[in-house]
């Protein structure tokens, strides 16, 4: 049998499963998600999983590799293999066994934009500033990095909210801040329910232009 001497194959065009998330910006679908802990950064993390730092980087280009923050979900494009962690940097706060971090289930993955919050964010996705934080614990609500990767969890932990306000100077008494009492007081609510809706607040001073829910058992 004669053989040519060279073998053209097919080119392969590899296309994301359609059930399979990917982050904004990136053709890269994500096929698991890890959390990162104490210690971690881009080469840890790739030694970790046995693929190059460009992998993960490439699929999380809003990371500093060198800085990256408890509990931050990384995209994977690949299912995580069984494998032999590197161990964490010492450090007499950490425990030398870090446990895995629960991954919370994501109905879809947000980025942000400049001067989102979480109470901006769970109004978008029809849920309250807390189920945003419960899910992505890493966060500062306030002060939320553009282009930060955000898990939208599929229900919300505390009852939705009927009605949004936005705090205002004149919700107080003239020279006072304006308190989770302030309020309350107009829907009949106690101060522990605007709270519990809103856990991201200092009840005591609540700054001006903050986005409160006010949650559904005003009206029950």
């Amino acid at each position: 049998i004669h053989l040519p001497s060279t073998v053209v194959l097919p080119t392969v065009t590899t296309v994301a499963s359609p059930s399979s998330s990917s982050v904004t910006g990136t053709t890269v679908p994500c096929l698991s998600w890890y959390y990162s802990v104490y210690g971690d950064t881009c080469d840890r993390i790739a030694g970790n999983l046995g693929v190059s730092r460009d992998v993960i980087y490439n699929s999380n280009t809003f990371l500093n590799c060198d800085d990256i923050w408890v509990n931050t979900p990384i995209c994977l494009p690949f299912l995580q293999p069984s494998r032999t962690l590197i161990a964490p940097p010492a450090a007499t706060t950490v425990a030398t066994t870090v446990p895995s971090s629960p991954s919370p289930t994501c109905r879809s993955i947000i980025i942000s934009a400049p001067g989102q919050t979480c109470d901006s964010i769970a109004r978008d996705t029809r849920l309250v500033g807390s189920d945003i934080l419960d899910a992505n614990p890493f966060l500062n609500c306030n002060d939320i990095w553009p282009g930060t990767q955000i898990c939208a969890p599929p229900t919300s932990n505390v009852p939705g909210c009927k009605h949004w306000v936005v705090v205002n100077g004149g919700m107080a008494a003239p020279g006072h801040s304006v308190t989770c009492s302030d309020i309350a007081r107009p829907w009949v609510l106690d101060p522990t329910d605007i709270y519990n809706s809103n856990t991201f607040v200092n009840c005591d001073d609540i700054w001006p232009g903050t986005q409160i829910c006010i949650p559904w058992k005003t009206f029950y």
